[in-house]
């Protein structure tokens, strides 16, 4: 009898270890779940506001539950989603695999998009192409679109979405992602020509373009700027860096364009109208007028097309660049219209180089690192002072304002800067109140 009772005491035990395992393994489960809908919501908020970048991986712990969110874009697979996928870990060391598909939020700004167009617009008798591989063709119009092209859908194809402000009507196409008609209309953004002339490393009255290399920068510095101040600019070439083109007037394309290498990246702003006369084009496109695609059709093949009317007489192709649409700080260094960036910022980096003193035989070298916000800092040497140390300011006038800090004396530095492609030369005026005032003809390279 005492071992029947005991066998059932010990049953009664193991049945209730059993539900209290059960229900720590419940409350696990519920714990990892209510985690996971929390963390796919952050995900959903870092999309929906642009600040995700893809591909993004992020650890985190929450309520004692952690794990490490592998983002992905998944619109191959589907349009316009990301999949979001993790191992989670609770309290007890079990591990839950927890995976989602969410929607990406409609993209807005112009960048965005492989085409974009601030009105409505029509493409009859032209075949229409955007995007490859179900991806980076979406187009957006403020207005009404009308896309009825040659042949049949297999030629008409639009891998992506199409978004308008109105209506949407098709024929002969074929849409991988949605069609999505009575959207807000998105800003179409303004420029200001002065602005970017302020910033430009090229200032330059050419007709034509035809290629070119832009200067390497420092890592999380803006990138180059040329200004072109007249109209009537025919552009051609390769294209090699990363950098922007502000031309102030009309553009016509007069020949094939390419990039030099897979790393390279090229904005075009073109303040007026753009003609476009066939082959191949690269680059982000900004037009202030209208695009006019004339015989040849428009083919661009890494960028995209963001203009306030457009015409077709040709076909087009058009293949988002999805860079800047990955990385809001990319387009902020690219000075992309409608994004922020400094007017300050065209020297921003690392000068150095020699100055010599006219007034004496004295000769010195600089070594300055400016921020986006124009604030310097930095070591000099002089012949006769020694080693000492630079801080002041260096606005986008190319007004230099220091302090020379030596061992034995403090200079106050102010003058004029002109920047001619990667030079930085002026005439600096260098005062210490117990020694006198000194000019120093300053010569900085990039």
């Amino acid at each position: 009898m005492v071992l029947a009772i005991a066998g059932v005491v010990v049953l009664a035990a193991e049945l209730g270890m059993s539900d209290l395992r059960q229900e720590i393994r419940y409350e696990d489960q519920q714990l990892a779940q209510r985690t996971w809908d929390a963390a796919t919501s952050m995900i959903d908020d870092l999309e929906a506001n642009g600040s995700l970048t893809l591909p993004d991986s992020r650890s985190f712990t929450l309520n004692g539950v952690s794990g490490t969110l592998a983002t992905v874009d998944n619109s191959s697979s589907l349009a316009n989603s990301i999949k979001v996928t993790s191992t989670l870990t609770t309290p007890d060391g079990r591990t839950y695999p927890e995976w989602a598909i969410l929607c990406k939020a409609v993209p807005n700004t112009p960048f965005d998009y492989a085409l974009f167009v601030n009105s409505a617009f029509t493409s009859n008798n032209y075949t229409f192409n955007t995007g490859a591989s179900s991806a980076n063709g979406d187009i957006f119009a403020n207005g009404n679109i009308s896309i009825t092209g040659l042949g049949s859908a297999g030629s008409n194809v639009v891998n992506g979405s199409i978004y308008s402000s109105g209506n949407i009507t098709t024929s002969k196409l074929t849409v991988t992602g949605t069609t999505s008609k009575n959207n807000t209309a998105i800003t179409f953004p303004s420029v200001t020509a002065a602005n970017y002339q302020a910033i430009a490393s090229v200032n330059s009255s050419n007709n034509t373009l035809t290629g070119g290399t832009f200067p390497t920068v420092y890592a999380g510095n803006p990138y180059p700027v040329w200004y072109y101040s007249n109209g009537g600019v025919s552009v051609s070439g390769t294209f090699g860096g990363i950098g922007t083109v502000f031309l102030n007037g009309s553009v016509s394309i007069s020949g094939a364009m390419a990039y030099a290498n897979t790393s390279s990246t090229a904005v075009f702003i073109v303040n007026g109208n753009l003609t476009v006369n066939g082959g191949a084009m690269v680059g982000y496109w900004f037009v202030t007028g209208n695009t006019s695609i004339n015989s040849g059709g428009l083919d661009i093949t890494q960028g995209a097309l963001v203009t306030n009317t457009i015409s077709f007489s040709a076909n087009t192709t058009s293949v988002m660049d999805p860079t800047v649409k990955s990385s809001v700080t990319t387009g902020n260094l690219l000075h992309l219209p409608g994004y922020t960036w400094n007017t300050n910022d065209f020297l921003a980096g690392t000068w150095s180089g020699p100055y010599t003193v006219t007034s004496q035989s004295d000769t010195g070298t600089l070594a300055i690192t400016v921020s986006n916000s124009g604030v310097v800092t930095g070591t000099t040497h002089d012949a006769s002072e020694g080693n000492g140390t630079v801080t002041g300011t260096l606005t986008s006038a190319g007004v230099y304002n220091a302090t020379y800090v030596y061992s034995g004396s403090t200079w106050t530095a102010s003058g004029t800067m002109t920047q001619s492609g990667g030079v930085l030369t002026g005439a600096i005026t260098a005062t210490c109140s117990s020694i006198g005032t000194y000019t120093e003809n300053v010569s900085l390279t990039y």
